[in-house]
Parts: C-alpha cells; structure tokens; sequence
C-alpha cells in the first residue's frame, strides 16, 4: 500500500508563508528616548524576550491560509481521502451533479457574450492548433516514447489511448479561473474536443490498438449539453437581466470560493477512488507497474503541459499570455469521464483491461495535483501582462 507522505508537503508548504518574529530588537538609546519596554527589557538583561501577543500569530496563520486556501485545501483533501476512501462514494454524485453545473452557471453568468463568440467563431486558428495538439500531437509524442521504453505491451497500448482522450471540461475551466487566464477559449476548446473526440477517439483507439465498438453518441452529446452548455446558457440569459450579473460581480471573492470548494471536491473524490479497495493504489496486478506509471505519467504531464506553454508563448509573443495559459491547461488534460466507459465498453472481458485503464486513472489525480500548484504562479505571470 502506497502512502506519500502529504502532510510533510503541507507543512512544507505553509512555512513558505508564516513567519513569526521572535522579538522586536532592542535599540540602545538615551534613557530619555526608552519607551517603557525598552525600559523593562534593559533592566532585567537575563529575561529571554517572549513571543509576541498570541493573537497576532493566529492572524498571520489564518491570513496564511485564507491566501492559500486552494493549495492548503487540496493537500488537506489528499490527507483526508487516504484515510478515508470510502468518503468519495458520497460526495462524488452530488459533485458530479450540483458541483460541475454551477461552475458552469457562474462561468455563463460571469463571461461576455462577445468573448465567448470570439472563442468559438473567430478563433479557429488557435482551436485547430489545439485540436492538432489533442489528437496528433499528444498520441504521437505518446507512440515515440514509448517504443523506447521496456514495458508490456498492454500498458504501451494504455498510454496510446489515454494520449488519444479528449481534454477535461471542468477542470481546465476551473484551473483558467484560478490562473487568470482565457475562460471563453478553455470553455469553447474544451466542449470542442469533447465533440470531437466522440469520434475521432474510438478511430485512433482502431487504429492503434485493434479495437472498435459502437459508442453511444447520444448519449455523450445530452451529458455534455446537460452539465456544460445548458448551465452557461442559463447564465448568460441570466447575465442580460443586469441585476444577476451585478449580484456575482460584486460576490465575486464568493464565487471564487465556490469554484475553489468544487475542485477541492474534485481533487477529494479522485483520489478516495485511487486509494480505494479497488483504486490505482491498491489495485492486485499492478505492482510491478506502478513505479514505471509513478515516474512516467507525472513527467509526460509535464512535459505537455510546459511544452505547449512554451509553444503557445512563442506564437503570441509575450501578447496574449491569459490564453497562453488557458492553451497550455486545455493540451495537456486528458478528461478519466470520457476515457473510462470506453475503454471498459471496447476491453471488457479482456485480461488486459487493468493495464489499458491504469494510465488514464493515474494521469487523472496528477492533473488535479499539478494543475492545482501551478494556479498561483500561472496567475502571477498572465497578471504581469
């Protein structure tokens, strides 16, 4: 059983930004100019300077934590989802549900109408780039490296369909949110990919691997409609009423913490599912893989993720960085929601089922994770812009 030590990150983490001073120096001066501390504390040379008023600590801690309170709150869920797995089967619906689709009516509300024409009708430059990069150059990257590395067959066949999966939806909008970057373009790219990988997926997956099966297109399009696009157009009916608009404009630190809490959630259910009886952690079969995917799935994330930033920062030229970070979120996402039911409907039965599946399912808390601890610095640089 694997346990990674997350408490010491979260220690690591907070001692970044508390700082406690131990004492105020004690100047020398004329006895004229002493204030009645310097007074106390020069007559008694042998008295250990004490610690500042207790309260004046507790406000540093909690200014600490309410300014990290994603970072804080999604290392704490890690914690909590190891030692309580079974947590995540009750959250996950309700999350699934409520959560994703009021991030989305808050996304629907909060965004311009002309930005999100912008995004999908004017930006069809930017959105083939990064279909290209979904769908040629993520499974070919995939293909390359792995013919050089010694794993099993099955497991080579498993990265080749997880680099074929379309983008996350909720994620790459949240993280957007959380970074400052370009929402409208994360939500068009993101619902794009989804449509198009309902086809071009199970072809790449045939190609590759052998397998076909018939996917249920209707299906897919009603759960995208239901949890992305009816929710923003709900909100941007909302948004022409001005009164609803003004209302989350000026609750906007709440809605940020709404957005903030759900991904929390997120993060929460994914990884009780990975510490589960039956996760990626605890999984029978897969311990003789599981320290090739523990160093390759967090590389090869970063690797695309840095890769397309530093693609995208080339093409704008240091001009349009919100969608330069919005970009890099959306290329190097793979959504679990949509891999998961195909790979189980095109390998059930198949002995190598837990290998096809093993990388989606760790890829999937590796983004959450690494995304979640780029949000600040991604938000710093798009706001030197």
């Amino acid at each position: 059983m694997l346990r990674i030590p997350f408490l010491l990150l979260l220690c690591l983490s907070l001692s970044q930004h508390v700082h406690v001073d131990a004492f105020t120096p004690i100047h020398l001066t004329t006895p004229a100019k002493r204030t009645n501390k310097q007074i106390r504390n020069f007559a008694d040379p042998l008295k250990i300077p004490t610690i500042p008023h207790g309260g004046q600590n507790t406000n540093k801690l909690r200014s600490a934590l309410s300014k990290n309170y994603f970072l804080v709150g999604m290392l704490t869920s890690i914690v909590l989802a190891s030692q309580f797995p079974s947590a995540g089967a009750i959250l996950a619906p309700s999350l699934s549900t409520y959560g994703v689709k009021t991030i989305f009516l808050l996304t629907g509300i909060t965004l311009k109408t002309d930005a999100i024409k912008q995004a999908l009708f004017k930006d069809y430059k930017l959105n083939s780039l990064i279909m290209f990069m979904t769908y040629v150059a993520w499974p070919g990257l995939v293909l390359l490296m792995s013919s050089f590395l010694n794993i099993p067959e099955a497991l080579r066949n498993g990265l080749f369909i997880t680099a074929s999966l379309p983008t996350t939806i909720n994620m790459c909008v949240i993280l957007t949110t959380e970074s400052n970057g370009n929402i409208a373009s994360s939500l068009a790219n993101a619902v794009l990919s989804n449509g198009a990988g309902i086809f071009l997926t199970p072809l790449l997956i045939l190609w590759k691997v052998g397998k076909t099966a018939k996917i249920d297109v209707q299906s897919s399009i009603v759960r995208l409609s239901s949890k992305v696009l009816l929710p923003v157009l709900i909100g941007q009916l909302l948004r022409s009423s001005g009164a609803v608009e003004k209302f989350v404009t000026a609750n906007k630190k709440y809605c940020k913490l709404i957005s903030e809490s759900v991904l929390i959630g997120i993060v929460f259910t994914s990884f009780c599912d990975s510490f589960g009886a039956n996760g990626i952690f605890r999984g029978t079969g897969m311990f003789e893989v599981l320290p090739v995917l523990l160093l390759l799935m967090p590389a090869l994330h970063l690797v695309s993720f840095f890769g397309s930033f530093a693609m995208f920062k080339k093409i704008f030229k240091d001009k349009n960085r919100k969608t330069v970070v919005s970009s890099s979120f959306v290329t190097s996402h793979k959504t679990l929601a949509f891999g998961l039911p195909i790979i189980k409907t095109l390998f059930e039965g198949d002995k190598n089922l837990p290998l096809y599946s093993a990388p989606i399912m760790f890829l999937h808390p590796v983004q959450l994770l690494v995304g979640s601890l780029l949000t600040t610095r991604m938000k710093k640089w798009s706001e030197e812009e």
